[in-house]
């Protein structure tokens, strides 16, 4: 009997200056995807629109993850804010070039206090 394992993703965020920090650990797919658009919702409801996600623990992302990233930028570039992404692996660097998100839509920086400071 095969057993399925759960995959989960952790949210957590914190604030630096005038900028939120979100950083995800775990995988984000169609069934995590949500968690994470929950997060970033409650960023915007609160009026805060400079954010930096910091996927240094995140392994992979799916078009599901994607999409809430691009929703959410769409979202902050309305109130001149922006989404920067910092902490990305090879393979997250690969994929967000993949689909064209790097470098037109999503700046990356190397490290999270950079990604803040870029602010």
């Amino acid at each position: 009997m095969m057993q399925e394992t759960k995959q989960t993703l952790t949210v957590t965020r914190k604030s630096l200056n005038r900028v939120d920090v979100v950083s995800t650990s775990g995988r984000i797919d169609a069934s995590t995807a949500p968690i994470l658009e929950q997060s970033l919702k409650t960023c915007l409801n609160e009026g805060r629109y400079r954010l930096v996600i910091d996927l240094k623990d995140t392994a992979y992302i799916s078009s599901a993850g994607l999409k809430v990233l691009i929703a959410t930028l769409k979202e902050t570039k309305k109130h001149r804010g922006d989404v920067r992404l910092a902490n990305l692996s090879h393979n997250l660097k690969e994929t967000f070039s993949m689909v064209g998100l790097v470098p037109d839509l999503f700046k990356v920086y190397d490290d999270t206090l950079d990604a803040v400071g870029s602010y």
